[in-house]
């Protein structure tokens, strides 16, 4: 990446990242048939090319993550390890800016001791970054969602009265994704709203094991998104400030526009950074320390939207350095360091990806068809005026397909370029083993994680983490 940002001189104009996870014929770790030496009379591996047909080029083996976890070539090729000294001066630099953002709210608002919730509202730039799909700025967009209103002339309520927690959840219907269930709570966790909602489509999947939901309740619900969405204008004027965890989603499920809230995915970030986020049940075992959806059943939305009011409640509590800023600056987004280097980014993935990924500084095209992915790359290049950085990312192709994708990217290639191929297998075991360790390590729990299975994990782990990398210039 060095070259990208300027920080070595090469001749190097424009790189393309192309990641293939899930290769469904990829085994790293397999041994070739030995070949007898004729010179020596013994017994030998032969060393031949994982990608056929591309034998000119630069191609090794590489470890894509560390420990046992399960490989992210986002967060391995998207981010910068930072060093010491930059570290202290990020660290430095935010506790200056949380400073002067206290110093502002106590000017405007007369508090004298630590900053209320009204602190940790999001900004609308953070607004811009943190719910890219909510259209706060999209006229168009915003034709289908309502915003809340503001309290009637004359009306007032108190602090504790504005400040609610939200949680809903979803199933997949025949259009995607739809809102079955929407529960409020107030400062007190009183619970003011809690309802089912039938969607619109048939749906396709009740994701029982997260939501809840069943058929037999969908069947007993006659509740409606406008249904819903009425009452809960009548609760939320635009005044309140609600707390969700990945909020986003909420509002989005809710078809809402409602500026003033308070994600505790930005109140507690995840030690890797974006886009990776700790979910509510760790940062309630963390930080509450109380164990949340521990049932087979599926989640309870007031069990999780009380968690999420008590995490922000507590972040209030102890100020906006709890628990911890410094492990914000171990490492940075290359997306964002290049946006400062004034360079162009394009990523082509999946639309989650693409909004987790760009930060709200790159240029998307969400595609999930892998041809698709190859054949907007190749256009993007031959534009004329390609990206210096292009992040595409395929799932669940055979080895030979990737092959016949990277000719047709290399043939397309700009002068002063470079194709870095990333493939990486199959993780479902792997995923199956984390699974079962979270399980096991419970305290509620009568079965132990004990020494072997951890051996298991680890070979597991090191087998899925091992990659290709295939590198060619032009």
């Amino acid at each position: 990446m060095d070259h990208l940002l300027g920080s070595i001189q090469t001749d190097l104009k424009h790189t393309v990242l192309f990641v293939c996870e899930e290769v469904v014929d990829f085994r790293p770790q397999q041994q070739e048939a030995p070949l007898e030496d004729a010179a020596n009379g013994i017994a030998v591996a032969e060393e031949l090319p994982l990608l056929k047909g591309l034998e000119g080029d630069y191609q090794f083996r590489s470890r894509l993550s560390e420990g046992d976890s399960i490989p992210r070539c986002d967060a391995t090729l998207l981010k910068i390890p930072v060093s010491k000294h930059d570290i202290e001066k990020e660290k430095h630099a935010a506790k200056k800016a949380i400073k002067k953002k206290i110093k502002k709210i106590k000017k405007s608002s007369g508090e004298t001791s630590k900053p209320s919730a009204e602190f940790y509202v999001l900004s609308p730039e953070e607004l811009k970054m943190h719910l890219p799909s909510i259209p706060f700025e999209d006229t168009k967009a915003a034709a289908e969602f309502i915003s809340t209103k503001p309290l009637p002339d004359g009306e007032t309520r108190s602090a504790e009265q504005l400040l609610l927690a939200i949680d809903c959840e979803m199933c997949r219907t025949t259009k995607g994704v739809e809102l079955t269930r929407v529960t409020l709570v107030d400062a007190s966790e009183k619970v003011l709203l809690d309802e089912y909602v039938r969607p619109k489509n048939p749906i396709v999947d009740y994701c029982t094991q997260y939501s809840g939901i069943t058929c037999e309740i969908m069947e007993a619900t006659t509740m409606r998104l406008a249904d819903i969405q009425e009452k809960f204008l009548a609760l939320v004027p635009a005044e309140t400030i609600l707390v969700g965890h990945s909020i986003e989603n909420d509002l989005q499920a809710l078809r809402m526009l409602h500026r003033r809230v308070i994600d505790t995915v930005c109140m507690y970030p995840h030690p890797k950074g974006p886009p990776f986020r700790s979910a509510l049940r760790f940062l309630a075992s963390q930080y509450l320390n109380r164990a949340i959806q521990t049932g087979t059943d599926g989640h309870c939305s007031v069990e999780d939207a009380i968690a999420t009011l008590q995490l922000a409640q507590l972040k209030i509590k102890h100020g906006p350095t709890f628990p911890s800023i410094e492990h914000e600056y171990k490492q940075k987004k290359v997306v964002n360091e290049m946006a400062r280097a004034k360079k162009s980014v394009l990523i082509v993935d999946s639309q989650r990806a693409c909004r987790s990924l760009s930060g709200g500084v790159a240029c998307i095209i969400p595609h999930e068809d892998p041809s698709e992915v190859v054949q907007t790359v190749v256009h993007q290049l031959t534009t004329g005026f390609p990206p210096h950085l292009t992040w595409a990312r395929v799932r669940g192709v055979k080895r030979s397909e990737i092959v016949a994708y990277m000719q047709k990217i290399k043939s397309n290639l700009p002068e002063h370029s470079c194709l870095v191929t990333v493939l990486s297998g199959d993780t479902n075991e792997l995923r199956a083993l984390h699974k079962r360790r979270t399980a096991r390590t419970d305290p509620r729990s009568s079965l132990m994680w004990d020494k072997k299975q951890q051996e298991e994990l680890n070979a597991t782990a090191l087998a899925a983490q091992t990659g290709l990398v295939h590198i060619c210039l032009q």
